[in-house]
């Protein structure tokens, strides 16, 4: 079974993208190169930075992570940016599974689906 990434791109004004994906370093080069491939909110908005990234495991999960991240506050993700420890991540999971519904959550939660792994 392939790892899933969660990942956050900068853009040229500041603004932080997040994706999921099994190969990090593919999706970036289409973001930048591939007009088809490449996320269109990134367009235009070059150049880009990868600045984040994290093995999250599953697709399911790392879906999941993605909708909370992308709900959460700029100056959160700054802190995740700047703090890239499993400590910090997991702690950030355990709120993650505080606001999922309970038909997401096995019967051990979903921290212990996760590996984890910083990058």
């Amino acid at each position: 079974m392939k790892n899933w990434y969660l990942y956050m791109i900068r853009c040229k004004n500041g603004s932080l993208y997040t994706g999921i994906t099994i190969d990090v370093n593919r999706r970036f080069y289409e973001h930048q190169f591939d007009l088809k491939k490449g996320a269109k909110y990134l367009r235009g908005k070059g150049p880009i930075h990868l600045v984040w990234q994290y093995t999250v495991g599953t697709k399911s999960n790392a879906a999941k992570m993605e909708y909370q991240l992308k709900r959460k506050s700029k100056a959160f993700k700054e802190r995740l940016i700047a703090n890239q420890s499993n400590l910090y991540m997991e702690n950030w999971i355990l709120d993650i599974n505080k606001g999922l519904p309970k038909k997401d959550l096995d019967k051990k939660g979903l921290k212990e689906n996760l590996e984890i792994k910083a990058h």
